[in-house]
């Protein structure tokens, strides 16, 4: 994973948090709201439950408030983040353009095989909508021209990089291996003999597999580079001889035997030499750059950031 995947990836669980606790309390102060209006009085005592053990009841005015506790905080340094620097862009006449996030977005699902399959492990693992992930790319992207504003980087120093880097701008093969391993041969010649009379892979492997990383997901291994050297050379070599959806097996493993079926193939492309100088441009840059905390606080402190309660009553 690259320095911006990690970066997007802590952001985004960091803004999932955020959305969690606002919703939270924005169900507490409307009934409120409405409740109080009209009536000319402040409400304060609404306690809806949204949970029950034991026979007693956890209200929703618990539930937010332990989440203010825990995260107000952080929540509430973040949201200064983002209006310091959209304050800061604005000043500095920086922009980011939905192209410019879309080629990002690109970027990020370039290991991913197919934009759907990327979009629901966002949905799956953070409970983030597609436009709550561009946002958040967006902002990345705004940071990221900010951090580098002004930063010189000379085609000298492109031209050195790309020249110890080589090998990091070639296409690259990645294939999606599904296996079902098993200890003796005889039980992986039955295995293909049930596939051969038109057995589901995905189940079979969730029933016979003992490959515990890959049985609960069908057999399904994830995307492999063609040189991956956590994965048996056997099985790369079977897989290259493979076309989608082909099946190969019984291959001898140090301690079974597999069946695999290769399920999809994935070449990177790097992109023209102009995008390709343009990414190494950039990414030279922000190495010469402050760190993104760093530069978070000092444009808080640039616009006077000042938290007078990081944890506000119900």
């Amino acid at each position: 994973m690259t320095r911006q995947e990690k970066r997007l990836w802590a952001a985004v669980i960091v803004l999932f948090v955020c959305v969690v606790v606002m919703v939270s309390i924005d169900f507490i102060r409307k009934p409120m709201q409405t409740a109080g209006a009209g009536a000319g009085v402040a409400t304060t005592g609404w306690s809806k439950p949204v949970a029950f053990i034991d026979g007693k009841s956890i209200s929703e005015e618990e539930w937010v408030e332990a989440l203010k506790q825990r995260y107000g905080h952080d929540v509430l340094i973040d949201m200064l983040n983002h209006k310091a620097v959209y304050a800061e862009a604005k000043r500095l006449n920086i922009h980011v353009t939905a192209e410019e996030v879309r080629q990002e977005l690109d970027r990020l699902m370039s290991g991913y095989p197919s934009e759907q399959d990327y979009y629901e492990e966002m949905q799956n693992e953070l409970g983030l909508s597609r436009a709550e992930v561009a946002a958040q790319t967006e902002y990345q992207l705004l940071l990221d021209k900010i951090a580098t504003n002004g930063i010189k980087v000379s085609d000298s120093e492109i031209d050195r990089y790309l020249k110890d880097h080589a090998d990091d701008f070639k296409a690259k093969k990645t294939m999606n291996i599904a296996m079902i391993k098993v200890r003796e041969e005889s039980e992986a010649e039955s295995i293909l003999q049930q596939l051969a009379n038109g057995a589901d892979f995905g189940k079979l492997a969730s029933q016979y597999s003992i490959d515990e990383f890959s049985n609960e997901q069908g057999g399904k291994l994830g995307e492999i580079e063609e040189d991956d050297p956590f994965v048996p050379s056997p099985i790369l070599k079977a897989a290259e001889k493979l076309d989608v959806g082909g099946i190969e097996g019984p291959i001898r493993l140090e301690d079974g035997f597999a069946v695999i079926q290769l399920q999809g193939i994935h070449i990177s492309n790097p992109g023209t030499e102009d995008e390709i100088r343009a990414a190494v441009r950039k990414q030279l840059a922000m190495d010469k750059a402050i760190s993104e905390s760093e530069l978070e606080e000092q444009l808080r402190n640039k616009f006077q950031a000042t938290i007078v309660d990081d944890t506000p009553k119900s």
